[in-house]
């Protein structure tokens, strides 16, 4: 523990010497919450030991200036910095202004990506019969539940379930941009090939279920801590983008929180 410490603040200091600026401290959650997807984690035929936390500095335009790993199992150090180097942040403020950050930052170890039958993605024949749609279940806990789904017009119905600001149904529109946009999230996940579950064997955990419905096709995926057990990492993008693109915290939230 005492050599992770002395290499994140030589780390540090080393930032700090090349760019004359010291860095402002952040939080993991800070560190997180500006972490801007697609992102990509470790993933290890052998046993799952762990994983590699890192010392990380950003710059202000959200660039990852160093990236020294500081715990977690030694034999993926490398590939862990590698990565984190990889990665983007929104700037952080400061008064307003976007500063240099410091801060520790983690890359995930998962096992092997599992897929079903490799299938290709058809392209849509009518827009008028497609449907995407995204379940998020309870929890043991605050967790939002929800039901979202989107046309191929951009009609967007969504239903809250429990721990959301918009309780029952609400309806709204997305530009047909976005719709082009979502579709292709499903298809940059290969989303066909994918099996139909992902289930980790943890209780008590919010799951999430993704369909696509089109041209008489129609395929579900279902999330329960899909990543423990081999779940592809962009089901995970897909999940995030999709509730981006929805634009449900509107609905999840209320305003101003």
């Amino acid at each position: 523990m005492a050599f992770a410490r002395c290499l994140a603040t030589v780390a540090c200091y080393c930032a700090f010497a090349q760019n004359g600026t010291s860095p402002v401290p952040v939080t993991p959650k800070e560190m997180n919450d500006h972490l801007v997807r697609p992102f990509r984690d470790i993933h290890t035929a052998g046993a799952v030991r762990g994983d590699v936390t890192l010392h990380v500095v950003v710059s202000p335009a959200g660039v990852v200036e160093s990236a020294t790993a500081v715990k977690g199992p030694t034999e993926f150090f490398a590939a862990a910095e590698t990565l984190e180097r990889g990665r983007a942040f929104t700037p952080f403020l400061k008064d307003g202004k976007a500063v240099r950050a410091a801060g520790e930052d983690t890359i995930s170890v998962w096992p092997l990506e599992q897929w079903g039958t490799r299938t290709p993605f058809p392209d849509v024949g009518n827009m008028a019969t497609l449907r995407m749609t995204m379940t998020r279940s309870m929890c043991f806990g605050p967790c939002p539940a929800y039901t979202v789904a989107v046309r191929g017009d951009g009609a967007v119905e969504f239903e809250g379930q429990a721990n959301v600001h918009a309780m029952g149904k609400r309806s709204g529109h997305i530009s047909r941009d976005a719709v082009a946009e979502m579709l292709a999230a499903f298809r940059r996940a290969d989303f066909f090939s994918l099996k139909d579950q992902y289930a980790g064997s943890i209780t008590d955990m919010p799951s999430f279920t993704v369909s696509l419905e089109f041209d008489g096709r129609k395929k579900a995926v279902r999330d329960y801590l899909g990543l423990s057990v081999g779940m592809p990492e962009g089901v995970a993008d897909l999940e995030e983008a999709f509730d981006r693109l929805a634009g449900t915290a509107k609905w999840l939230r209320a305003p101003g929180r």
